[in-house]
């Protein structure tokens, strides 16, 4: 996930909006330069959505924020009927995306790019009233409208601040779940990343936050734990413990262990065997 921090004066203005349905087997246009953020949120199904090289899956009551002038397109079509609600709007100020929430100013708009709301009615009910005033015929429709838009952003806002630090243990837990179920496989910081949806710099803040250590000390230290398991209590000759403990090789495990430990694996079996 990222974060679009947007300066103000002046206030993100609103484009156009509406509601779309896609069936089974359609996917969303491939663009490049549309010159306005898409905001997206799905209520029924699913999109499949990749911005540059960073793939989403955006499921009902999830909603992505797709940057200006990037390439955006679908990496699979959808594969159920998906009902999601559109708006694009822009902003004349400055703006940026960052790996995490970085307030410096205190004019800073900062809302996520990829966010999950489990009670979103009153989202939906400001996307409905919106969609209601398209085409606009009154000056207060024009006015209305711009302050439906700020009034979403706020439900993001509001939804970034109460969930940043819960968000910050969630992910940190969900990465620690992922490397004890797989650290004797070929797993790294960025599959880890891939899997979770979220950079792998800041997932290893979370870690660091959380656990005290980065998500590859992390790593380290499941193997190593594990390595030195095996070499008390097995019979396992020492390359099949390296492998057996997520090792790419016999060298590069007894490296790193004997770093690790100050003894080599063989030495480290000796003291506990004798």
């Amino acid at each position: 996930m990222h974060y679009f921090d947007l300066s103000t004066p002046s206030f993100p203005y609103y484009v156009e909006a509406n509601q779309d349905v896609f069936f089974k087997g359609e996917r969303h246009i491939d663009r490049k330069n549309f010159e306005f953020f898409d905001f997206i949120f799905v209520t029924k199904g699913a999109l499949f959505l990749t911005e540059e090289n960073q793939s989403y899956t955006v499921s009902a009551n999830q909603g992505l924020i797709l940057a200006p002038l990037l390439h955006h397109f679908s990496h699979l079509p959808v594969s159920e009927e998906t009902h999601f609600y559109w708006i694009h709007f822009q902003t004349t100020g400055t703006w940026s995306i960052h790996q995490q929430p970085n307030r410096t100013l205190q004019n800073q708009l900062i809302i996520p790019n990829f966010f999950e709301l489990p009670h979103p009615e009153m989202l939906l009910q400001l996307f409905e009233r919106l969609c209601s005033l398209s085409p606009i015929i009154t000056d207060n429709q024009i006015i209305e409208r711009e302050i439906i838009l700020l009034q979403l952003l706020k439900i993001l806002v509001t939804n970034v601040a109460e969930d940043s630090s819960s968000r910050i243990s969630d992910i940190a837990h969900d990465a620690a779940a992922l490397i004890n179920s797989k650290f004797a496989s070929s797993i790294s910081v960025q599959s880890i990343a891939n899997e979770l949806n979220f950079h792998p710099t800041y997932i290893s803040r979370c870690m660091k936050k959380i656990y005290g250590i980065s998500t590859k000390q992390y790593i380290q230290e499941l193997r190593m734990n594990h390595a030195q398991s095996l070499l008390k209590s097995s019979n396992h000759s020492i390359e099949a413990v390296s492998l057996m403990s997520g090792f790419s090789s016999l060298s590069f495990f007894s490296k790193s262990f004997t770093k690790h430990m100050g003894l080599s694996p063989k030495e480290f079996r000796n003291h506990y065997r004798f």
